[in-house]
């Protein structure tokens, strides 16, 4: 393992662990000072209590209907150097389209919907203002891999943040044949979890678990906390299941950081498009391919 991600999971394992267990406990505590806009106190305590939240009616039909149509749009843009960032993996050895991110600054659509009103529900979560940190689509085809147990605040010690919330939009239906999402209640309030060197949760501490399968209908909205265990099977189906993964962080931590995140990287782990010959990415992996069936290496 490289010197950044010792020090990285060293910080989030070990030395930080008492920090990331006392901002769960803090996020529980109702600022006073902030006026909730679109949950109610019932939904962020539910939120708080398990580390996730499904809301399926929060998008009104106009709302979904955009949805599946932006999903088509984005997936059907070609592979282009220095846009959008389009990462792929193997299935039945065959190159297939597994993940678009950084997509908001190409799609008005998209990150209108972001802004407002999806902001407005994670601010909720959050009980204070919050920015969008990071965005992408997960595509998960026909045949498409399964994601391993873990956590996804592993893959966000860049910059030293607390927290991470993000807000799941089902594109399809989501459901235990096609690889919904499986995650544990009341999990995230541990910190990071004890993990293989890959960044999956460990098999000693996956056995402990009990993880529940929350199938979505498309245009539903799971809102979940980046310290909660969730994983997804492979779709066994012959239809898409696709995902957008929007996650943010509170405006008090750190900022705006999206244009930073993106920046580094793709100079750690860019997508094919952008690859040199010759150049080692493993490194930029471990932070940001934790977890996943994307091929790490350029065909």
């Amino acid at each position: 393992m490289g010197s950044l991600m010792k020090r990285t999971l060293l910080r989030l394992v070990t030395g930080s662990r008492s920090r990331y267990q006392s901002t769960a406990t803090v996020m529980k505590e109702m600022n006073e000072e902030y006026q909730r806009q679109v949950l109610t106190q019932e939904e962020v305590m539910s939120f708080n209590n398990d580390g996730y939240l499904v809301l399926r009616n929060f998008l009104t039909e106009e709302e979904k209907q955009n949805v599946k149509k932006w999903g088509d749009e984005i997936q059907a843009w070609p592979e282009t150097a220095n846009k959008w960032f389009s990462y792929f993996e193997t299935v039945n050895g065959e190159k297939t389209l597994c993940r678009t991110e950084n997509f908001i600054p190409y799609h008005e659509g998209m990150r209108n919907l972001i802004e407002n009103k999806i902001t407005s529900c994670i601010s909720d979560c959050f009980d204070e203002p919050s920015c969008l940190f990071k965005e992408k689509v997960n595509y998960k085809l026909p045949n498409g891999g399964a994601f391993p147990p873990h956590q996804d605040a592993p893959a966000y010690v860049t910059f030293d943040q607390k927290l991470h919330i993000t807000a799941m939009v089902a594109i399809d239906e989501m459901t235990v044949e096609n690889g919904c999402l499986e995650l544990v209640s009341g999990r995230h309030k541990e910190g990071v979890l004890r993990q293989e060197e890959s960044g999956n949760i460990h098999p000693d501490v996956v056995e402990t678990m009990d993880w529940k399968s929350a199938p979505c209908e498309a245009g539903s909205i799971m809102i979940f906390n980046a310290f909660v265990p969730h994983r997804s099977a492979k779709n066994m189906t012959n239809k898409a299941r696709r995902v957008f993964y929007l996650t943010f962080n509170a405006v008090s931590d750190g900022g705006y950081l999206r244009n930073a995140y993106y920046g580094h990287k793709r100079k750690m782990f860019p997508p094919e498009a952008e690859r040199i010959s010759g150049v080692d990415y493993s490194e930029g992996a471990k932070i940001y391919n934790l977890a996943t069936p994307i091929t790490n290496k350029k065909d």
